[in-house]
């Protein structure tokens, strides 16, 4: 939940920005609105180091468990999952870890999970050409339809970094982007907290700022329940 408070407050604060540079967007943006956001994104740092702290509880927890030789790639897994929300460094290394030692069985969904995974921080840490090569070698059609959800929420994730990156080619991997996103939105319980994320980046995909301003806003106080 923290992890997600803190998205949601920073595409706020982004949003807001961008619409105040923008002079063709007719949106006011008042400074008790802007004071207001950054008043959270103060209540939820505060709290980051709590966060981090149950995070860490849970990886020690993790790595005492007594598991088999051949149930190592899932603690590597599970363990990389819990840094991914705060390190992706180390989650790199876990999911690397993983996904080398599950190659050597023929648990295909496993090997697959942890390559996604390993995608999505790869980009992430700003290796996004490295990502984007690993991504476009897994087939689409060897994707079975227990992985489509990580699958789809990857490639949205892939092509938006490579959007930012790639700035003169943006339309067309925007355009993946939200076709990915969509396909991603369909796994998600509508009408939940990432749910509602999810739609306030297809707002700005259409450049409907407002309603992706509304959409944050909202998402940010129920966050906060």
């Amino acid at each position: 939940m923290q992890h997600n408070r803190i998205k949601i407050i920073l595409l706020v604060i982004a949003l807001f920005a961008g619409t105040a540079r923008a002079s063709d967007i007719p949106i006011i943006v008042s400074s008790e609105n802007i004071e207001n956001v950054l008043e959270q994104l103060d209540e939820v740092l505060e709290n980051r180091n709590v966060y981090i702290t149950s995070r860490l509880n849970r990886i020690d927890s993790i790595k005492s468990l007594p598991v088999g030789i051949g149930r190592e790639a899932y603690r590597m897994l599970e363990i990389g999952k819990e840094y991914e929300s705060f390190n992706n460094d180390s989650a790199f290394a876990y999911f690397r870890n993983g996904y080398d030692m599950a190659r050597l069985t023929d648990n295909l969904s496993l090997r697959l999970e942890l390559k996604l995974r390993l995608i999505k921080v790869h980009v992430r840490n700003g290796f996004v050409k490295e990502g984007y090569d690993m991504f476009l070698a897994i087939p689409d059609d060897s994707i079975p339809d227990s992985m489509r959800a990580i699958y789809y929420g990857n490639a949205a994730e892939v092509f938006f970094q490579v959007g930012m990156v790639y700035y003169s080619a943006t339309p067309p991997y925007n355009d993946l982007c939200n076709k990915y996103r969509r396909e991603y939105m369909k796994y998600i319980i509508p009408g939940s907290i990432e749910w509602e994320l999810l739609d306030a980046e297809n707002f700005i995909y259409m450049e409907n700022y407002g309603a992706a301003i509304a959409t944050a806003v909202e998402v940010m106080e129920r966050a906060r329940l």
